[in-house]
């Protein structure tokens, strides 16, 4: 069954399609769509236009998207549907959004089949999330905001693993992620009221298991069916044959 766009999804469309009048499609995803929205879940959506969107113009659409909508946060991407077709083996994130997208104005790309995703490219995103667990261990002071952080890798690391094995659906992200933070934690951090429940060891449990899980997603990286290199066998990246 279809998920119904609520009263704020339909107010950020009409908001949208006056501040981008050449929009050729509207997609809301996330766990607002299909998931397991918390109370501070942001709304989630793509905005479709025919030429690039000049990142000042993309400020200036999502700044007034902050004046219009204070009360919460509209979490905006704006891009070209050739674009979308040029990154889809680089990032798996775009294959979750259409999968599990709703279209509020104009249709869903039709893409599929999704071309195998780049394993340098995923490395790359590996390293890139290795690094945000540092950044959370240095800026974040309080256990409940450690935890946080912890959770939103967690998320991300889940992703790459279900595009791993080919499977893009949101209800299984979110089964999957509530699974391996565990009860109570996952709710807890989901909920800033409960946020004295938080215990240190819960957190310090999630930053070990996001350790662990990048170092088995690089293994498993090697070897997926739905993974290819991006370059020639006996050819490096410069296209310079290997000695």
């Amino acid at each position: 069954m279809k998920p119904q766009l609520d009263s704020n999804q339909k107010a950020i469309t009409k908001k949208i399609r006056a501040l981008v009048p050449d929009a050729t499609a509207i997609i809301f995803h996330g766990s607002r769509v299909r998931g397991l929205p918390s109370p501070t879940s942001d709304y989630d959506v793509m905005v479709f236009t025919p030429m690039r969107v000049e990142l000042e113009e993309c400020e200036r659409i999502k700044e007034q998207l902050v004046q219009a909508f204070p009360d919460f946060k509209v979490d905006a991407v704006f891009g070209a549907e050739r674009f979308l077709h040029a990154t889809l083996a680089f990032e798996p994130y775009y294959r979750f959004w259409l999968e599990n997208g709703v279209s509020a104005f104009g249709s869903l790309p039709r893409v599929k089949p999704y071309p195998r995703l780049y394993r340098d490219a995923l490395d790359s995103r590996l390293d890139i999330i290795r690094a945000e667990i540092d950044v959370v261990d240095v800026f974040n002071r309080s256990w409940y905001q450690k935890g946080r952080g912890y959770l939103r890798i967690l998320k991300q690391l889940i992703l790459i693993e279900n595009a791993l094995r080919g499977d893009y659906r949101n209800e299984s992200l979110w089964a999957s992620v509530a699974e391996t933070v565990g009860h109570p934690a996952f709710e807890i951090l989901r909920n800033p009221p409960e946020r004295h429940r938080i215990r240190q060891s819960m957190v310090k449990r999630l930053r070990r298991i996001a350790i662990q899980k990048i170092s088995s997603l690089r293994k498993e990286n090697l070897h997926s069916k739905w993974t290819t290199s991006r370059y020639p066998r006996g050819l490096e990246r410069n296209g310079k044959s290997k000695r």
